[in-house]
Order: structure tokens, then sequence, then C-alpha cells
């Protein structure tokens, strides 16, 4: 009888270990990025890929939507950590000014082909203003580091610049090819600012 007792309060003991490693928390990427592979952004608006027009690794090139093509280098891109990065420098945002000490994982998205970072023209901090590519230099250069947060699908994410605070957008929520990929203003469910990795 003691001997049944012990096993079952064994079993029990083990039962409770397992649900308690099952419900701890498992380590997972910003928003369903997969930070370091090399992908494809796709927008779910347009279901089209980006990629510096016209084609090169010249500095400033503008980014722009076009159809998805099969094995295409320059159509692909790398989220790369730069690990937790603080808002503002350590200086609070306008908009709250109790978040000095937030801040999210960083992140270059680099250009497989031509090596270069999607970057904010001129550090714009305004709505329309045009996402080129850009050298990539170090994280203190916030006009090229982003930050993901997830979409409106789980299987979505948008991208917010250090920087400026908005949002990755294709121009006028356009599904021609050469549409604008640009910086906008965050609004909730837009197809237009939400993406996913293929």
């Amino acid at each position: 009888m003691k001997l049944r007792h012990a096993v079952v309060a064994a079993l029990v003991c083990l039962a409770s270990s397992a649900v308690a490693v099952l419900a701890a928390p498992q380590p997972a990427s910003a928003a369903g990025i997969v930070p370091g592979a090399v992908l494809k952004l796709v927008n779910i608006g347009s279901g089209k890929c980006f990629l510096p027009v016209p084609q090169g690794d010249s500095n400033g090139l503008p980014v722009q939507q076009q159809t998805c093509q099969q094995g295409s280098a320059v159509q692909q891109w790398i989220f790369e950590p730069l690990g937790i990065v603080i808002f503002n420098d350590g200086e609070a945002p306008w908009y709250c000014p109790g978040c000095i000490d937030l801040g999210a994982e960083g992140y270059f998205i680099s250009n497989l082909a031509t090596g270069k970072c999607l970057d904010a023209r001129d550090g714009s901090r305004s709505d329309w203003s045009v996402v080129q590519q850009w050298t990539c230099r170090d994280k203190h250069a916030r006009s090229m580091v982003w930050y993901v947060e997830p979409g409106a699908l789980t299987t979505t994410f948008r991208v917010r610049n250090f920087n400026s605070d908005l949002c990755l957008d294709v121009a006028s929520g356009s599904s021609d090819d050469g549409a604008q990929l640009q910086q906008y203003h965050c609004t909730s469910g837009n197809p237009a600012q939400n993406f996913y990795q293929t």
C-alpha cells in the first residue's frame, strides 16, 4: 500500500513538473520574423516584394515594390539583430515622457545582393518620406535601425523606425510595381503596413 502511494505521489510530481515546463515562456523572435534568415519581405496588401531601383549598390537608391521573382537575390532581405535599442537614446519621446528606459530589439534590414540597409532618407521623421538603401553603419544611425511588432494577422508584422517611430508603408496602399516604400504614421490593420517573410 505504501509503495502504491509513493508511486502515485511520484507520478503526480512528475506530471506537475511537465506542466510547469510546458507552461514556461519559450524564446521566440519578435512578431514572428526570422532573424538572420535570407528571405523575401512581402507586403500583405499587394503580395509584392521589394528591391532598390534601379538595381545596383549605390547609396540613396529608393526601395520599391515589384512582383516577386523566384531566386532573386536583390529581393531578399536579412533582419540583422542589434540587441536591445533604447528609444531616443535614453531621452523620453515627446509622446511618452515616462518611456526613457524603454527599448526593443533593433534590426538592420540589409539587402542580400547589395549589402546595403533600409534607411529613412535624410533621417526624416515625416510621413511620406522615402525609404532608400544606404551603407549599414551602427545602431546609433537610428534612421536605419528598425523594430518589429505584431501585425494585423498572426503571420504578419509591422516594421517601425527607431528615429521617427513611423511604420514601413507602401505608398498609397498601391499594388502596382514601382510603388515606393516609405515611412508613414502607423494605422491599425493597414495592409500597406503589414508584412511577412517567405
